[in-house]
C-alpha cells in the first residue's frame, strides 16, 4: 500500500462481485459481492501476504487506504487506467464506498469516472491440482476425510481450501508427510509415523488459506479438510481414488480418514480405503530454497539473535522462512529487514540502524513454513535474523560463513548478521556483520 503520509498502517479488502454484477455509478451501491481477504493495521513498510486465485471474467474489486479508524488516507492516481497482467490488458476503474475500511468491511460499493486509489497488486500463475466433481456431502459429528498422494515432482503447496457446499461457513485443514517407507494402511488399521506441517482450524470457507509448505518427489502427504466446528464435520466428498496433476505429473489422490472431528482434534490414526476422497482444493508453486550451509551447531544464548545479511542478486519474492531448530524447543522467530541505499551492516561492535523492517514474526510453529510476500528488488540489501526460542533462550542454527548461496541461479554471498538482544523481545536494532559462522534460516522464493 503506498503511504505517501507517512502514517505507518495499511488497511486492505478484496472483493469479487457476483456473477453479471459490477459496482454501479454513484450514488448506487451495490452488496452483491463475495469479500476474499481483510486486513486492517497491518505495517504499511510491507507487503501483506495473501493467496486470492482470480478466474479470467471474474470481477474484481480492491479498497486499500493507509490510516486507521479516525482516518483514511487514500492514495490517488489517474483512473480509468490501463494495466496488464501476464501482458493481457486490464483496466482499473475507480471504486469506493462510505465507509472507514479500519473500522468497517466492504459494503455498498460504488464506481465513477475520477481518480483510484492505488493499491500494489502482485501475482503469479494459478496452479491447482485438479479435483473430482463434487457428488456429495459426508456431515459427521466426529469423522473428517481427505486424501493422501505420492509427490510426483518437487513443488511447495501454496494454498488450501475445502469446498463449503453445505454453506457452514468454517473451514478446517491439517496437512501431514509420512514417514519414510510409510503410508496409510488399510481400514480398520491405522499409522500415526507422520509429521504434521501444517494445521488450521476456524478459518473462513470463502478464502484460500495461504501456506507455504515445501515437498521434495517421493513424500508421501495427506490432507484432511472439513467445513463445519466442533460439533459437525462437513466433508465435500468427490469420486476417489481420483487421477490429478502436479506441473504436468500424474498423481493419484487416495481416500484417507481419521474418526475424529479435525476442529477439535489434530490428524492421528489415519487410514485409507478404495471410496470417495474429502476434497480440499491444493494450490502449488516451484520449489525455490536457497541452499545454506550445512548445520555446524546450536548457539544457544538469552539475549543474543543472529542471522545473515546478502545483497540480492536479482530481482525475486520471499516467499516462505523456516529456522531449523535442532534445539527441538518447537518455536521460531523471523524478521526480514531491508537497508537504507547504500547501507550494509557495519563490522562489530560498530552498529546500524539504517534499515526498515519487512517482516517480522515470533511464536510461530518451527516445524512449519512462514508463508509470507516480501518483493525484492536486485541491488537491495537484505538482512534476515532467525533463532528459534523464546522470550527467555535464543536457539540459533549455525552453519559456516560467509556463504555462497544461489537465487534464480545466481550467486549470492550469505554473511553473518547479528544484534545483542533476544528477537522475541525486540525487534530488530543495532546490527552488525562478522566474518563468522551465519545463523541459518531456509528462505523460500519465486521469481
Amino acid at each position: 500500500m503506498p503511504d505517501e503520509t507517512g502514517h505507518g498502517l495499511q488497511n486492505v479488502e478484496v472483493v469479487r462481485f457476483n456473477p453479471g454484477v459490477i459496482p454501479p455509478a454513484y450514488s448506487a451501491s451495490t452488496n452483491a459481492f463475495t469479500s476474499l481477504g481483510r486486513a486492517v493495521g497491518v505495517p504499511s513498510a510491507g507487503v501483506i501476504p495473501v493467496y486470492i486465485p482470480v478466474s479470467a471474467g471474474e470481477v474484481i474489486g480492491i479498497l486499500g487506504a493507509a490510516g486507521d479508524a479516525s482516518i483514511m488516507h487514500n492514495s490517488y492516481g489517474t483512473g480509468p487506467f490501463t494495466s496488464e497482467i501476464f501482458g493481457q490488458p486490464v483496466t482499473f476503474s475507480r471504486l469506493g464506498m462510505q465507509h472507514n475500511v479500519a473500522g468497517a468491511p466492504a459494503s455498498d460499493l460504488w464506481t465513477s469516472a475520477g481518480s483510484i486509489a492505488r493499491v500494489k497488486m502482485f501475482y503469479e500463475p494459478k496452479r491447482q491440482a485438479p479435483l473430482p466433481a463434487f457428488s456429495s456431502t459426508f456431515s459427521n459429528a466426529t469423522r473428517t476425510r481427505g486424501y493422501w498422494f505420492t509427490a510426483p515432482t518437487d513443488f511447495v503447496i501454496t494454498g488450501l481450501q475445502v469446498p463449503d457446499e453445505a454453506g457452514h461457513g468454517l473451514q478446517n485443514v491439517e496437512v501431514v508427510r509420512f514417514d519414510p517407507g510409510v503410508s496409510p494402511p488399510a481400514y480398520s488399521a491405522t499409522t500415526n509415523a507422520f509429521t504434521s506441517l501444517w494445521r488450521g482450524v476456524g478459518a473462513p470457507s470463502g478464502q484460500v488459506i495461504q501456506v507455504s509448505i515445501p515437498v521434495a518427489a517421493g513424500d508421501v502427504i495427506g490432507i484432511l479438510g472439513a467445513a463445519g466446528d466442533a460439533t459437525m464435520m462437513h466433508n465435500s466428498y468427490g469420486t476417489g481414488p481420483y487421477t490429478s496433476e502436479i506441473f504436468g505429473h500424474q498423481v493419484t489422490l487416495a481416500r484417507m480418514g481419521m474418526q475424529y472431528n479435525l476442529a477439535s482434534a489434530s490428524a492421528r490414526d489415519l487410514w485409507t480405503e478404495n471410496s470417495s476422497i474429502g476434497r480440499v482444493k491444493m494450490f502449488y508453486g516451484p520449489a525455490n530454497e536457497a541452499p545454506l550451509s550445512a548445520f555446524s551447531s546450536t548457539f544457544s544464548n538469552a539475549t543474543l539473535t543472529r542471522g545473515y545479511w546478502f545483497t540480492a542478486p536479482t530481482d525475486f519474492v520471499i516467499t516462505g522462512l523456516q529456522v531449523p531448530d535442532e534445539a527441538g524447543h518447537g518455536l521460531q522467530n523471523v524478521e526480514v529487514v531491508r537497508f537504507d541505499p547504500g547501507v550494509t551492516p557495519p563490522a562489530y561492535s560498530a552498529t546500524t540502524n539504517a534499515f526498515t523492517s519487512l517482516w517480522r514474526t515470533v511464536g510461530a510453529s518451527s516445524g512449519e513454513v512462514i508463508p509470507l510476500y516480501i518483493p525484492v528488488s536486485a541491488g537491495e540489501v537484505i538482512g534476515i535474523l532467525g533463532a528459534a526460542g523464546d522470550a527467555s533462550m535464543m536457539h540459533n542454527s549455525y552453519g559456516a560463513g560467509p556463504f555462497t548461496s544461489h537465487i534464480l541461479g545466481y550467486p549470492v554471498a550469505f554473511t553473518r548478521m547479528g544484534m545483542q538482544y533476544n528477537l522475541v523481545v525486540n525487534p530488530a536494532r543495532d546490527l552488525w556483520t562478522s566474518a563468522s559462522s551465519i545463523a541459518r534460516v531456509r528462505l523460500f522464493y519465486m521469481p
